[in-house]
């Protein structure tokens, strides 16, 4: 968050498992270190920074197909700690709102509740849908919280989709774009 450092994942060079890791490297040319510790043939990818830099979240798929979402702190001392399970989709995506207390997942496959926008508590383990419509089967990807905190900004459709945004507090999307394009 302060722009010291930046955390990453890795596969290791000649890795026919391609298994991969979480990294975490300062700015300068120091050497990176490695942040999570994956087991065999598991991939651990799309980290992401608490704002307030204690924690990274990140995804675990592991060689059976689960997939889980983890924190480990950032300091890499302590242990990693399980706060939800996803569906294995590659369009995985999730980031923390700006408060630090809660993670933004989009869509994620399964049951009708977990179809929109949602927000987890870490520390609980609870989950809060945002309240607004949607047609069915619309996969809202890549949620961001705008810079002054009013709006959520995400991806319905990456396949052939738009550009969207939605009140932080639920409420009717507006569609931004009109490309139908990939992203």
């Amino acid at each position: 968050p302060d722009a010291s450092m930046i955390a990453y994942s890795a596969t290791g060079v000649g890795d026919a498992t391609r298994q991969s890791t979480i990294m975490v490297q300062t700015t300068s040319s120091a050497a990176p270190r490695a942040l999570s510790r994956p087991p065999p043939g598991a991939r651990d990818d799309l980290p992401a920074w608490s704002p307030d830099g204690r924690e990274i979240a990140f995804a675990r798929w592991e060689a059976g197909g689960a997939c889980r979402v983890l924190l480990v702190p950032a300091a890499g001392v302590g242990d990693e700690r399980e706060i939800a399970r996803c569906d294995g989709s590659d369009l995985l995506s999730f980031g923390w709102l700006p408060d630090g207390k809660g993670l933004l997942f989009g869509t994620m496959g399964g049951a009708a509740s977990e179809t929109r926008l949602r927000i987890l508590d870490p520390a609980s383990g609870r989950w809060r849908g945002l309240d607004y419509p949607g047609a069915a089967g619309d996969l809202d990807y890549a949620p961001q919280v705008s810079p002054d905190g009013r709006w959520i900004g995400f991806i319905r459709n990456p396949q052939m989709g738009d550009l969207w945004r939605v009140p932080i507090a639920g409420g009717t999307p507006e569609q931004i774009t009109h490309l139908g394009a990939e992203f």
